[in-house]
């Protein structure tokens, strides 16, 4: 199952091969090929490099948007 964001880069991490938006350049990456997944608030976001996932640790807030959508 795919988190109700996988827009916004993250996942509950059950389908290893799902395309996700990484959060900070909004590149499209497989779970699989992702550079260095992350958990942050129960989340795991996925990077297309080490430059990304620098960026998401250094301002997490920035990157981690968490919209409710109905």
């Amino acid at each position: 199952a795919r988190s109700p964001h996988p827009e916004d880069g993250g996942t509950d991490g059950a389908d290893a091969a799902a395309e996700v938006t990484d959060p900070v350049c909004g590149m499209t990456v497989t779970t699989a090929a992702a550079d260095r997944p992350l958990e942050h608030a129960g989340v795991t976001y996925y990077f297309c490099c080490s430059g990304c996932r620098r960026a998401f640790e250094s301002e997490p807030a920035a990157y981690a948007r968490r919209e409710t959508r109905c």
